[in-house]
């Protein structure tokens, strides 16, 4: 599942025999130091460097250069997919693209000055279809057990409901993932949805469509309230269980229908857990839902053992889903029961210690009474949530082409005819 886009910076740096000169060019013509030789030089970044088909992709042409003496005649950009070439005539220009076909393309940027002479840079986009999945906790009616779109996910997206049978093993879904061999795990409760329950994971192949059956299907021991699950960098599953009040291990491989064992279970003092997520290095961290602000989100340092003791982060109400970014950044979220105050937070990974608090607090754009029960990240490196509180959705946050700051609003608020008939959305997945 994947983070925020960061700025490219590059130089040009010239070495001659007896010193080293530095410039960079804005605008429609080169700035230079006294006494400087600039050469001509073409720079292209493109964000994301992975992206969805019809997504916005940006580039830039900062840390292109001008020889001294000379001014930009043009700069121009080839896509790679057959589109005609976009011809520009400032360096500080960012043209933006979209792909209609997945696939891997070159873009190449010719920078030209005023006398004639050009010179080129590519950089290679890859294009790639996801689908973002999520299901609706409903348990009146096999309707709705799981819905999917193609992203990006917009806010009139056309849907994909499947309902609950004996073929498929859909019923009270809950928490789901995407593991590593791109296969879909949705948590079902066969015999109903009130706790404790014994739980399967319906494990199904992708993409999925509205006749797929599971490829296989695991038995979780005894009978809980399992809500949602992870996987570690060796693919082993991690599952929690709200009504036992523990967190499981399970080891791989899964390629067959068979009852879990788990290697290692942690019993969590004082807490209800609700999300997880393992970081790099294979800590992991587990939501408290009775949090009041304190023990929010317990952390486990690896290697574990059943006697584990864990340290809190803090400074959330009522925590649900867990995730970090591709920069080791935790992201969780505040649900007060009355809505006031709501938010989806940050934890910066050097303030991932004992006692902390979260490092961004965003509160923009949030309705209602929220819970936010899931989060998933595209190939693009956005951030999608799975809100299961009074009006629920699912939204997307741009951190592709965006910083996660307070002020930060979903671009992206979606809601369909089984939202108004079913509770909320609480599984998330994107594959």
């Amino acid at each position: 599942m994947i983070g925020i886009s960061r700025g490219v910076l590059a130089g040009v740096v010239a070495v001659l025999l007896v010193a080293v000169s530095l410039a960079a060019a804005t605008g429609s013509g080169a700035t230079t130091r006294p006494n400087a030789a600039t050469t001509l030089r073409s720079a292209l970044a493109l964000t994301p460097r992975t992206a969805l088909p019809g997504e916005d992709v940006y580039a830039s042409f900062r840390g292109s250069s001008l020889p001294r003496g000379t001014t930009l005649r043009s700069v121009k950009i080839n896509w790679g997919d057959g589109t005609r070439p976009v011809v520009l005539h400032k360096l500080a220009a960012s043209p933006k693209h979209r792909y209609a076909y997945a696939g891997h393309y070159t873009v190449r940027a010719t920078v030209t000055d005023s006398k004639g002479k050009s010179a080129t840079s590519s950089r290679a986009e890859k294009v790639v279809v996801q689908d973002v999945y999520w299901d609706l906790f409903w348990a009146g009616s096999s309707d709705y057990q799981l819905e999917y779109s193609k992203l990006p996910l917009t806010a009139k997206s056309t849907d994909t409901s499947i309902s609950g049978s004996l073929d498929n093993g859909l019923r009270c879904t809950s928490g789901m993932a995407v593991d590593e061999k791109h296969r879909l795990w949705v948590i079902s409760y066969p015999s109903g949805c009130s706790a404790p329950s014994p739980a399967e994971i319906q494990v199904f192949s992708l993409p999925l469509n509205p006749s797929s059956t599971p490829v296989f299907t695991l038995t979780l021991p005894g009978a809980g309230d399992v809500d949602n699950l992870t996987f570690d960098r060796k693919g082993n599953a991690w599952v929690e269980d709200a009504y036992n009040k523990q967190v499981y291990e399970f080891p791989a491989p899964f390629t067959d229908n068979t009852t879990l064992v788990p290697s290692l279970t942690l019993s969590l003092p004082n807490m209800t857990p609700s999300g997880l997520a393992l970081d790099s290095k294979g800590d992991l961290f587990v939501s408290n839902v009775t949090s009041k602000s304190t023990r929010s989100i317990a952390m486990y340092r690896a290697p574990f053992s059943e006697v584990s003791v864990p340290t809190f982060l803090k400074g959330l109400i009522a925590p649900g889903g867990l995730t970090f970014d591709t920069h080791g950044d935790l992201y969780a979220s505040s649900n007060p029961s009355n809505g006031k105050g709501a938010a989806i937070v940050r934890y910066n990974a050097a303030a991932l210690k004992p006692g902390a608090k979260p490092s961004v607090v965003d509160k923009a754009g949030l309705k209602g009474i929220p819970y936010e029960a899931n989060f998933a990240w595209d190939a693009s490196g956005n951030l999608y949530v799975a809100d299961c509180g009074s009006v629920a959705n699912v939204r997307a946050y741009p951190l592709a082409t965006r910083s996660f700051t307070s002020k930060l609003s979903p671009s992206v608020t979606h809601r369909d005819a089984a939202f108004n008939t079913s509770e909320c959305a609480w599984g998330l997945a994107i594959g």
